[in-house]
């Protein structure tokens, strides 16, 4: 549908393909999150790029070749299954997010150029990254949950939550760079690449130190296990 929609109302060629490209070169970009199943992404950045920018259809299209991608790196026997469900929560959370916005503030590009509505800017972008996140990271807590057998909002508290300040980072970078390209032109996102590329540097050193960390508190309590363990055997030999 956001496909027959494109081609009622179509956008610039030459913009999507950037936006594309630039997203498919930046989908091995990702951190995971030391203890949990959830990580951080750059591909979020570019898809709230072409909601703002372009509109729910075509981020919808943008969305849709970053969550097969993405499936196609997964397990070959469940690639089906794996794209079946990015493609429908990808499809699912950038419509409703990107839809509610322009329910609520009116149409998106026109935010961006006027100066005078930035507070309503800011509030747009905060509303389609909050109804990104939750549907996004629902779905795949739900399916998670699913196939284990537990609870979905407990899956979701522990595996998902922690991925929240991504998403909002990401919001804001997006609108700062939407802010850019109605200044200096289009091709003026391309400066924006560097910048993304230094976040993601900053998360993994960040995040690389944190499971670091884990690891040693972990090889600390299985000592500190061990040692009562020696003690209770000695004690046991000594008198029962």
């Amino acid at each position: 549908y956001s496909i027959y929609r494109l081609h009622q109302n179509p956008v610039r060629l030459d913009c999507m393909l950037v936006l594309a490209v630039t997203m498919l070169l930046c989908c091995r970009a990702e951190v995971w999150i030391p203890g949990v199943r959830s990580k951080i992404t750059l591909t979020d950045v570019f898809v709230c790029i072409a909601i703002l920018m372009h509109g729910p259809w075509a981020a919808a299209a943008v969305a849709s070749i970053e969550a097969l991608a993405r499936s196609a790196r997964g397990n070959t026997r469940s690639v089906a299954a794996t794209a079946l469900v990015n493609l429908g929560s990808m499809n699912i959370a950038v419509l409703s997010a990107s839809l509610l916005a322009i329910r609520l503030f009116g149409p998106l590009d026109h935010l961006l150029f006027e100066s005078d509505r930035l507070h309503e800017l800011a509030l747009a972008i905060g509303v389609i990254t909050l109804t990104n996140y939750l549907i996004n990271t629902g779905v795949a807590a739900a399916v998670l949950a699913l196939a284990r057998g537990r609870s979905v909002v407990k899956t979701w508290t522990e595996n998902y939550l922690w991925a929240s300040p991504a998403f909002f980072i990401g919001g804001a970078a997006a609108g700062v760079i939407c802010k850019a390209i109605t200044v200096f032109g289009f091709y003026s996102f391309v400066i924006s690449i560097p910048i993304l590329l230094l976040t993601y540097v900053a998360y993994r050193s960040y995040l690389g130190r944190v499971e670091t960390s884990n690891r040693h508190i972990e090889g600390l309590t299985k000592l500190h296990l061990a040692t009562v363990e020696s003690l209770t055997m000695a004690i046991d030999a000594k008198d029962d």
